[in-house]
């Protein structure tokens, strides 16, 4: 049975693979442009393909990663590199499984050699809709996952390697600064040096993203002024500041849903989704839901650090606080389209290993993923365009990270050991 998974989890990276690579278009196209912009000198964020501005909502930085496969793009053609990219993002997928195998150590040790890749495989079937959406639209999303659980691993294990797991999450936060968090979290586990490596590591790599590009700080000013007037807009479906982009079904952070049920939605957003299927919300002034979603996050937040300093100190209580915190970023982001969603993996690997510890007296985990999947794992293959849109206007995946929030959020308050034995 062991010599199976290599050879599934191998069938399987080839086909995402050649998924990818005989695509013509999708996210991979306009990383591409970026990356050489950087290099070029070119304005980063003119206008491309669609005459709308290239990646106005990612800092310049993130031509730093996706540069050596413009080279690749120049020199062997676009082909060549969307494969690079794709067995990039495949062996960011091998590195999350490692670290993964690493939270099961902690919080179950003898599943790890019984049940571990039974594990991995569920987790990946359920969380497939949004693996799938990332590697084929050549996203960055497992990447950026990669770096942020590898950089905790090495900063929190048995032999601590602040500066590289410094470099790593710095790297991270400079190309996309989704896994912000991590740096205060790594603060509370005692990692000081490393957090403020992080920081560091984010400084100089934007400032020689800046070099590089030769036109001072200005746009980096352009992406920061624009971040935070996206962040701070009380009317969500109004059109945003500096070609940031417009409201979406897709966006499924809080916020968002908290507009659409305590809001008005516009008749250009209602008319996308099947009319039996809609239902305005209370109909309360944008001014009001918008600081109503920034009082519910600030209270998650709040709830989840002091969560975390409960057991800050017990590294077996670890796997359950960077599920949590990585479940908040997601609420808490401005923007969290269905491909940044691979942020729940290491939450839904943690409520299947409960499954397989006490299936018979704890069935809650079969029927919690159960219902997730119906939910929220079932993409517009499999359901039709229609009743997706009816999903994403009820904001179902939401309401799943925000349970995932609260489930581990309460295994951060328990004993560690007792909630996945």
């Amino acid at each position: 049975m062991r010599s199976f998974w290599p050879w599934l989890w191998g069938f399987l990276g080839a086909v995402l693979i050649y998924r990818a690579t005989g695509r013509s278009r999708g996210v991979i196209t306009d990383h591409l442009e970026f990356g050489r912009r950087l290099f070029s000198g070119d304005n980063l964020y003119a206008p491309y393909l669609e005459l709308k501005p290239l990646h106005p909502v990612y800092p310049p930085s993130l031509g730093l990663l996706t540069a050596p496969f413009s080279l690749v793009d120049q020199t062997l053609g676009e082909t060549a590199a969307r494969f690079a990219w794709i067995c990039v993002q495949v062996l960011a997928l091998f590195v999350i499984g490692l670290c993964l195998r690493d939270f099961l150590r902690r919080v179950a040790p003898r599943l790890v050699l019984r049940h571990l890749h039974l594990i991995l495989f569920v987790t990946a079937l359920i969380t497939l809709r949004y693996i799938l959406r990332d590697t084929h639209g050549g996203g960055g999303n497992v990447i950026n996952l990669a770096l942020v659980l590898g950089a905790l691993k090495l900063a929190t294990g048995e032999v601590g390697r602040a500066v590289l797991a410094g470099l790593l999450l710095g790297f991270s936060l400079a190309t996309k600064p989704t896994g912000v968090l991590m740096v205060p979290l790594l603060w509370l586990f005692g990692q000081r040096r490393a957090a403020g490596l992080a920081v560091l590591w984010a400084g100089l790599l934007l400032g020689a993203a800046l070099a590089f590009h030769g036109h001072g700080f200005g746009p980096f000013l352009r992406w920061f002024d624009g971040s935070v007037a996206y962040a701070s807009m009380t009317d969500l479906f109004a059109d945003p500041e500096n070609g940031f982009p417009r409201f979406t079904w897709m966006n499924q952070s809080l916020r968002c849903l908290v507009a659409r049920y305590l809001g008005t939605v516009p008749p250009g957003f209602v008319v996308q989704v099947p009319s039996p299927f809609f239902f305005q919300g209370l109909g309360l002034p944008h001014l009001a839901t918008a600081w109503i979603s920034r009082g519910l996050g600030l209270a998650l937040l709040v709830a989840s650090g002091w969560a975390v300093c409960r057991h800050r100190n017990d590294p077996d209580a670890h796997p359950f606080q960077i599920a949590n915190v990585l479940c908040l970023s997601l609420l808490l982001s401005p923007i969290s389209w269905k491909a940044h969603h691979v942020a729940l993996i290491p939450a839904i690997f943690l409520v299947a290993a409960h499954g397989f510890c006490r299936p018979l007296r704890h069935p809650w985990p079969w029927i919690f993923l159960g219902a997730y999947i119906l939910v929220c794992g079932l993409g517009e293959q499999l359901v039709g365009k229609e009743l997706k849109n009816v999903q994403q206007s009820l904001y179902f995946t939401t309401a799943g990270t925000l349970a995932l929030w609260g489930i581990t959020l309460a295994w951060c308050l328990r004993p560690p050991r007792k909630s996945v034995t």
